[in-house]
This record gives C-alpha cells, structure tokens and sequence, in this order.
C-alpha cells in the first residue's frame, strides 16, 4: 500500500506539471494528505534505520509542508510550481531506487537470512 500511495502521488505530481490542474485546493489537500500518510506509515513501521531514509523522512516533511493546505504556501509563479511539482515527483519516485543501491547492495547475499531455513 505503501508504495501505491506514493506512486500515486508522484504519478498525479506529474500529471500536474504537464496538464496542469482545474483546482488547486483540492490538488494540495491530495498531495498533503497522501505525503503524510507515507510519513506516518515509514514512523509507524520503523522505517527509518540509516542516514539515507532518515534524509528521505525529512525531504517528505519538506514537501509536506510546502503542500501545506491549512497555511498555504503562496508562489505566484506558475513555473515555479512547476519546478517544485516536478522535484516531489522524482523524490517520489526515486526513494526506492537510491535506498535499494544505497542501502542494499545487490551484490550483498548474506548467509543470516537463509540460516533460519536451513538447519
């Protein structure tokens, strides 16, 4: 579920920078609501265990806060928005990826997790 939220918010981030959005109250509470429900979930479920998803933890209380609908950020630009729109996505989308090459090798087969199996 947890991944589904978040490429689902990146995927809606993007759709936002090419198409643009009718509304953008309803587009903040979206992406608030969805990028809080992935902190809560990565705190919950203790997550957080190296530097890298303790960096990843603070850029979505970044985006958070940004896409903050109850005291809104106001930037006139639409480029702007754009650019910001266009980074949540990547960080997004991206958090996976650099936690799986970062974090755990591929080339990192330990024999501990094998050991319970084989006796």
């Amino acid at each position: 579920m947890y991944d589904f939220i978040r490429l689902g918010i990146s995927v809606y981030l993007l759709i936002a920078v090419f198409f643009g959005v009718p509304d953008y109250s309803i587009f903040r509470w979206i992406v608030f609501l969805g990028v809080g429900l992935l902190i809560v979930f990565s705190i919950v479920f203790k997550e957080v265990k190296t530097p890298l998803t303790g960096f990843f933890l603070l850029l979505f209380i970044i985006i958070c806060i940004i896409f903050n609908p109850i005291v809104p950020l106001y930037l006139y630009d639409k480029g702007i928005w754009n650019v910001i729109d266009l980074f949540s996505a990547i960080i997004l989308f991206i958090k996976p990826i650099l936690i799986n090459l970062v974090d755990k090798p591929l080339n990192d087969v330990s024999s501990d997790r094998f050991d319970k199996y084989i006796r």
